[in-house]
């Protein structure tokens, strides 16, 4: 997909734009996991790919930081239905805070509702099965 199909499919996306807005509000305005406040470095990210799903309901996503929305798009790490951080096996923890910007290796509680709690152990296990993976440890 270039560039321009890209830029495209973001403007397809009913309800996207009310989705970020509600997240902006329910995240305080901050990424959970980076700490990040910084508006144009956060993205409403789905839980559950909007591909496979094809909706923007607030339980079905996040507030995220652009980098850590991309590892989770690209399969490089997961949180579990109770927001614990996974990773794949191979990323040390010194490469999860420089490249993806984590700093916090669990949601907190006050963002797990039961129904994003669900969304989140969907996918979880999906690719928990499907790679080998770790438990992100490190102080949050």
């Amino acid at each position: 997909m270039d560039k321009l199909q890209r830029v495209s499919r973001k403007h397809v996306r009913s309800g996207q734009g009310v989705l970020r807005k509600k997240l902006l509000k329910e995240f305080d305005n901050t990424c959970p996991v980076s700490g990040t406040s910084d508006p144009d470095m956060l993205d409403a990210a789905h839980i559950v790919p909007y591909a496979l799903c094809n909706n923007c309901f607030v339980y079905n996503a996040c507030l995220f930081h652009k980098s850590i929305h991309r590892g989770m798009d690209l399969g490089k790490m997961r949180f579990d239905s109770v927001g614990q951080l996974w990773c794949l096996d191979g990323i040390c923890d010194a490469e999860l805070r420089k490249t993806y910007s984590v700093y916090h290796n669990k949601l907190p509680p006050k963002y797990l509702s039961q129904e994003r709690a669900d969304m989140l152990d969907i996918t979880f296990q999906e690719w928990k099965a499907n790679n080998n993976t770790r438990k992100v440890s490190f102080e949050s």
